[in-house]
């Protein structure tokens, strides 16, 4: 008999701001390729999202993501 167990992964609020924030910032067709092997993109987020409300994390705003210039 296989078990499924959920692994448990220990992240800082600032760890979750940046998973949350590169989530909402996925392509339409990055988002359908992630749904189509890993499910629901969205509800990735809203566990997240859930987890961080408990740790009391606080939301970083950015208008615009800069990228490093080489």
């Amino acid at each position: 008999m296989i078990m499924n167990k959920e692994p448990s992964v220990n992240l800082l609020p600032y760890e979750m701001n940046i998973i949350m924030a590169a989530l909402n910032n996925l392509t339409l067709r990055d988002e359908k390729k992630l749904e189509e092997q890993y499910g629901s993109v969205s509800a990735l987020y809203n566990k997240i999202y859930s987890l961080w409300e408990r740790s009391g994390g606080k939301l970083e705003k950015y208008d615009k993501l800069v990228e490093a210039s080489y």
